[in-house]
């Protein structure tokens, strides 16, 4: 007989951002005439730029020839693409080896699914409040999730002490949703804790591009701070300094020094192996140079600020 997996029965009924989804069109239904300041999901409010599409015209074009006609890429990511990533992270004087570089369809995806590599029975600890993905996906799994509040008292940074022990950790910097970012002191903080319970950080770097060039203190990389190459996975995205969400790719980041405790099995062999199961690569890529992502981002970096105000006013 087959059986359901009861996990599912400790998720609410519906995904939080489908629920605000269906509350936001019921109050606009009986309020026709108030405007509504939506701080919901970051769904996109600007077409994507021109030197993105085009790229993208042109690699499709691409396959319409026998001559430049390519069928699946690799697992792993082109290589192109893998190398423009690696010289991205050079201006944080953060160096990766290539191969532990990871192109993918969607950071959603990578959070979510980086958990096939690890037990069932590790403990997982998520600063509250939090993106939603980092608590269904384990709780689907069957983990025991603690919370670590994150309120005006702690500045929306809260940091690790004994009691918040956990065997995987989940850091989203800057912050969805409060927009809060961990200095590089703060982080150092978490990567000792870390390195000390033998846990694992799952670092969301998807707003890295929100951190302005006078914000010296706050890193883009969790890798940029010692010893985290020893107990991080990174994620990051090129939805938001692309400006590509709903044509999404993401680069999952995985040290080929990280090990986990249990067995001292490589993580990062494992996530290849996972990847060259159950994931694909985007095929078609388009990489603008940082002037453009400059100029994409400066809409939302107005929004970051606005919400950043709201935050210390409440």
């Amino acid at each position: 007989m087959a059986k359901v997996n009861l996990n599912y029965d400790h998720l609410s009924e519906n995904y939080l951002f489908a629920e605000i989804a269906h509350r936001v069109s019921a109050w606009q239904d009986s309020h026709p005439d108030q405007k509504l300041i939506r701080m919901g999901i970051g769904d996109v409010t600007r077409p994507i730029p021109g030197v993105v599409t085009d790229a993208m015209q042109k690699a499709a074009k691409e396959l319409s020839s026998a001559e430049t006609f390519r069928g699946y890429g690799p697992e792993q990511g082109y290589d192109f693409l893998r190398k423009a990533v690696q010289t991205y992270y050079r201006n944080f004087q953060v160096e990766l080896d290539v191969s532990e570089i990871f192109i993918s369809d969607g950071a959603k995806s990578d959070v979510g699914n980086i958990g096939d590599i690890f037990s069932n029975d590790n403990t997982v600890l998520i600063t509250d409040p939090v993106y939603p993905v980092y608590v269904d996906s384990n709780l689907m799994s069957g983990r025991k999730v603690k919370f670590l509040t994150a309120s005006r008292e702690n500045a929306f940074l809260p940091l690790p002490e004994e009691k918040d022990a956990a065997d995987l950790i989940y850091i989203c910097s800057p912050n969805n949703p409060t927009g809060a970012a961990y200095t590089r002191d703060q982080l150092k903080l978490w990567v000792d804790f870390a390195r000390e319970h033998d846990s694992v950080i799952f670092y969301d770097a998807a707003y890295e591009c929100f951190i302005g060039e006078e914000d010296k203190e706050i890193p883009h990389s969790i890798y940029e701070v010692p010893g985290a190459k020893e107990c991080a996975i990174e994620f990051c995205s090129f939805s938001k300094k692309r400006d590509l969400r709903a044509s999404d790719a993401a680069i999952p980041l995985c040290r080929s020094t990280l090990s986990a405790a249990g067995n001292r099995c490589a993580i990062s062999g494992c996530a290849d192996r996972r990847l060259n199961s159950t994931g694909r690569a985007i095929s078609l890529s388009a990489v603008p140079k940082p002037s453009f992502r400059r100029k994409a981002v400066q809409p939302y970096k107005a929004t970051l600020r606005i919400t950043r105000k709201m935050r210390r006013s409440s």
